[in-house]
C-alpha cells in the first residue's frame, strides 16, 4: 500500500469556502479518538490518511465534512473530494482496513485533496441532537448553517 504524506491543516472560516462553487457534500461523523491497537479512528484516520473510511454511499459528492462527536459536537472540519475507491481494489493508504470493525464489503473509502483539509475556525455546533452515520447537504447550506440542525 502507498504510504501518503500527513495532511497539512489549514484554518479558515467557512466564509472563505464561497469561492467553490455550489454541490453535494457529504456530513460524516467522528469520534475524538486518536491510535487504537495500531488503528487510527477519528480526526486521527483522517490527518493520518487525508481520507475518510468506509461509507457505503449513493451518492458522489464534491465536498466532505467531518462531525466530532462528544466532548466537541460540532462540525470541525472540511476537505475536498479527490476521489471514491472501493479499498478492496487499487492501492490506497490505509493498511490492513479489514480490521476496522466498521468496514463492511461495499463500503468506499473517501480520499480527499492533498492539502484541502481545513479545520474550521467557526465550527458548527450541534444544538442537542448529533449526526449519526452519515447525511448529505450541499456547500450552500454548510457554509449559512447556525447549527447541525440546518444541514
Amino acid at each position: 500500500m502507498p504510504s501518503v504524506d500527513k495532511a497539512k491543516l489549514y484554518r479558515k472560516s467557512r466564509e472563505e469556502l464561497k469561492k467553490y462553487p455550489n454541490g453535494v457534500m457529504i456530513i460524516c461523523t467522528s469520534i475524538p479518538r486518536t491510535k487504537l491497537d495500531d488503528r487510527y479512528y477519528g480526526e486521527q484516520f483522517l490527518l493520518k490518511y487525508r481520507a475518510w473510511g468506509f461509507v457505503n454511499l449513493n451518492q458522489e459528492p464534491y465536498y466532505f465534512g467531518l462531525y466530532v462527536s462528544s466532548p466537541v459536537s460540532a462540525v470541525r472540519y472540511f476537505g475536498l473530494v479527490d476521489k471514491i475507491l472501493d479499498p478492496r481494489k487499487g492501492e490506497h493508504p490505509v493498511d490492513d482496513f479489514r480490521k476496522y470493525e466498521i468496514y463492511e464489503s461495499g463500503d468506499k473509502l473517501i480520499m480527499l485533496e492533498k492539502d484541502s483539509i481545513i479545520e474550521l475556525n467557526d465550527e458548527i455546533p450541534s444544538n442537542g441532537g448529533a449526526i449519526l452515520g452519515f447525511r448529505y447537504t450541499t456547500l450552500n447550506k454548510f457554509i449559512n448553517a447556525e447549527t447541525i440542525e440546518d444541514l
